[in-house]
């Protein structure tokens, strides 16, 4: 299991905040994506279809709100380490 590879729960702690940093800083980096959806009607013998590109994005202060959380999260585990 996952978590038996952890010998202590900073280490896991530490290992969850460096993924949730990453993962803020590739929310940074992108600023959404962009799908296609398809359409299409029949009415008889005739058929239409439509294309349609749609895009979805976020605020930029999202990827730097998890950043933080990530960095924070970090500090949290190194000052539990340091108090015992």
């Amino acid at each position: 299991m996952l978590l038996g590879r952890f010998d202590s729960q900073e280490n896991l702690m530490k290992a969850l905040a460096i993924v949730v940093v990453i993962v803020g800083l590739a929310i940074s980096a992108y600023n959404g994506f962009t799908y296609m959806t398809e359409g299409s009607v029949q009415a008889g013998e005739i058929q239409a279809g439509q294309e349609k590109e749609n895009s979805s994005g976020w605020d930029p202060f999202l990827g730097a709100s998890v950043t933080l959380i990530g960095v924070t999260l970090m500090f949290m585990a190194s000052q539990k380490t340091k108090a015992f």
